[in-house]
């Protein structure tokens, strides 16, 4: 019984943190460039560490791990540059998913 209890008790926090995390969660998702622009220069320095110590398959890694979330990466001789592009699930424009 006491188990019930505490897992009730459980469940109730768990809501109560779900329900404080939706706005933040879907304010990320209406405005992707606001939240890329927090994280994304960060991991662009952390990739140019990882180049200049010769650890470019890490450095590539983390480039295609980027192009997979939408973001792109230029490198020039200046450093690098990046242009979010809205994949299939991230576009306004795009079709829902039909349910399974």
């Amino acid at each position: 019984m006491e188990e019930d209890q505490g897992g009730e008790w459980a469940r109730t926090v768990l809501r109560g943190m779900i329900r404080q995390c939706v706005p933040h969660a879907q304010r990320g998702m209406d405005e992707p460039q606001a939240t890329l622009e927090r994280i994304v220069p960060p991991l662009l320095d952390l990739r140019g560490q990882l180049r200049s110590r010769s650890a470019y398959d890490m450095a590539d890694h983390l480039r295609d791990a980027l192009a997979a979330a939408g973001v792109h990466v230029y490198d020039s001789p200046d450093g690098s540059e990046w242009r979010h592009t809205p994949t299939g699930k991230d576009r306004k424009d795009a079709p829902a998913a039909s349910p399974e």
